[in-house]
Order: C-alpha cells, then structure tokens, then sequence
C-alpha cells in the first residue's frame, strides 16, 4: 500500500522558507506572509532550532515586552518534533496526529532540514490515493453496490 511504502519526502511541493533565529519579528512576519506554506524554519546557520507560524505571531505578538525588533527565537514553536524523509507518509499521519502538530520538518541523519510538510500535504496524497484504492481493491472488498436488497 502505498500509504505504508511512500516516503514522506516525496510529498515536499514547496521550498522551505528559512529565517535566521536572531531575525527581528518585523522581518519575520513579512516573510511568514509571503511564505507558501505560512511557516517559516528558524535556523541557527544550517541547524533548524525552531518553526515560526501564524499561531506564534497571533499568541504572542500581541503582549507586553514584544515588539517587531524581538528576536523570532523568542516566539517560535521549539523543540520540534520532526522525521527524516524516509518515513513513510502513515508514520508521518500518526505522528502528527498524537502530537498534534500541523507542520512536520524533514531533518536527514547529518541534522539538514530537507523539507517540510504540512498535515494538508498529507491529505491531499490520502485524498488522491483512496479513490484508487477502493477502485483497484479486489471484488470480496469492493464497496457494495446500493442498488442491490436496500
């Protein structure tokens, strides 16, 4: 099943947008709205510290002592739970889930971020691949037909 077989990092559709950690949050908002997947990687150099999102900047953009020269370390989402980019899209599902995290960094043995991947990501390739599997399961599985003893 391909579920259980794809590796997460063949869903990656989109550059990782990065931020370096000391970055004001002026310059991070500005990037986290242009940014396709609303979500930017922190990096200190080339290591990822942290992930910067629309739920920071609205949890704690807003209070006292924060303003737009604070560092985005001082806001973002750490420590991060991530998976190297063999892991097969189902781990991947479970993992977000049970930690219930929408943004999953793909981070390989040496520690580089290779990409990243969204809990719609995910959806998008169930969503595709489900009407292929109920279509290709064989007879004794395939969906009943309605027409029949309603």
């Amino acid at each position: 099943m391909p579920l259980f077989t794809t590796p997460v990092s063949a869903l990656v559709r989109r550059p990782v947008t990065r931020v370096e950690q000391t970055a004001p949050l002026r310059e991070a908002v500005e990037q986290l709205r242009q940014a396709p997947s609303r979500c930017l990687a922190v990096m200190d150099g080339e290591r990822l510290v942290g992930l910067f999102l629309e739920r920071n900047m609205i949890k704690h953009c807003y209070k006292a002592g924060v303003d737009e020269g604070t560092p985005v370390q001082a806001v973002m989402t750490a420590p991060l739970v991530s998976v190297r980019p063999e892991t097969s899209v189902v781990e991947a599902l479970r993992l977000m889930d049970t930690q219930r995290i929408r943004h999953l960094p793909l981070v390989d043995e040496a520690g580089a971020l290779r990409g990243l991947i969204r809990g719609r990501d995910l959806l998008e390739y169930v969503a595709e691949w489900l009407p292929q599997a109920i279509l290709n399961a064989p007879e004794h599985l395939a969906p009943f037909d309605a027409t029949e003893g309603a």
